[in-house]
């Protein structure tokens, strides 16, 4: 599972290598899996709590998007050159040469959900800071490389090819990168909220796969180049890089998207109107 030449098939696109082909073990594969979906639960439990606190559906409409995220997986796992292993439980989506098991579904809950709903949480109390969404994406980070190596030693999943710097074989660059996604996901809600009124909440749902897809790509399609041309290792290098610059970059977006990063204009700047803290939707 460590970096090396993928294997080319005739048509020029690089194909799953023959080894390893399957999880170490069944009894690994449902603790992980149990483990994942407990914290899961936990986070769904979290939205109802709020849902009837502050009598809102929107922490609801959270899970619902973060789960339904999980349908890119396939499309979002060709670029990364991320292979899933003959597993036990029961698949959710065949696609593009990737048998997804269902456990992906209580993962992008917990993420691409918790995330916005916790941006929601802050925004609603009046009380979102720079410090809470610096403490969001670095939370995102950890829990990345907590949950990744497990998977990678459980052999539930690999990344195949050359991804430069790895955490017990886990690709340094990606969660630094993809962890900007949840900060952004939830920075966009945020923006739109007060034009969701009603029945247009329900728009909620799909705007979260469509930020994480946008996004997905428009950071990271630097490595998505090198996985898939098996670049000399220096322009891998130099491609992770930029990923990660454009990761942090996006942070440095949503912050200001959300009003928490001054607006500064020169004079022959075209007028425009300053990123401003909104007022809560109604619940």
């Amino acid at each position: 599972m460590a970096d090396g030449p993928l294997i080319i098939d005739d048509n020029g696109f690089p194909i799953q290598p023959a080894h390893p082909h399957a999880v170490i073990s069944a009894t690994a594969e449902y603790a992980l899996s149990g483990a994942i979906v407990a914290v899961a639960v936990l986070v769904v439990g979290i939205a109802l709590y709020l849902a009837r606190k502050y009598r809102s559906g929107y922490p609801l409409l959270c899970m619902l998007g973060g789960c339904l995220t999980a349908l890119v997986e396939p499309v979002l796992d060709v670029g990364l050159q991320l292979y899933w292993l003959d597993h036990h439980q029961p698949d959710y989506i065949v696609a593009f040469g990737r048998h997804v098991p269902i456990v992906t579904l209580a993962i992008y809950t917990i993420f691409m959900g918790f995330s916005s709903m916790m941006i929601w949480l802050w925004t609603h109390q009046r009380g979102v800071t720079i410090k809470k969404v610096i403490t969001l994406y670095v939370s995102m980070i950890v829990a990345l490389n907590i949950l990744e190596p497990l998977g990678l030693q459980v052999g539930l999943w690999y990344y195949a090819g050359q991804h430069g710097v790895r955490f017990f074989n886990y690709p340094v660059w990606y969660s630094v990168s993809v962890s900007s996604i949840f900060v952004m996901n939830g920075a966009i809600q945020w923006r739109a909220r007060p034009y969701l009124h009603g029945w247009r909440a329900v728009a909620t749902i799909p705007m979260i796969p469509m930020v994480d897809m946008g996004l997905f790509f428009a950071i990271q399609w630097p490595m998505f180049i090198a996985l898939n041309t098996q670049p000399p290792i220096a322009v891998t290098y130099l491609c992770s890089a930029i990923a990660v610059a454009q990761g942090l970059l996006v942070v440095y977006l949503a912050a200001s998207l959300m009003g928490l990063v001054p607006a500064r204009h020169r004079p022959d700047d075209a007028p425009a109107v300053p990123a401003r803290r909104l007022d809560p939707a109604p619940a």
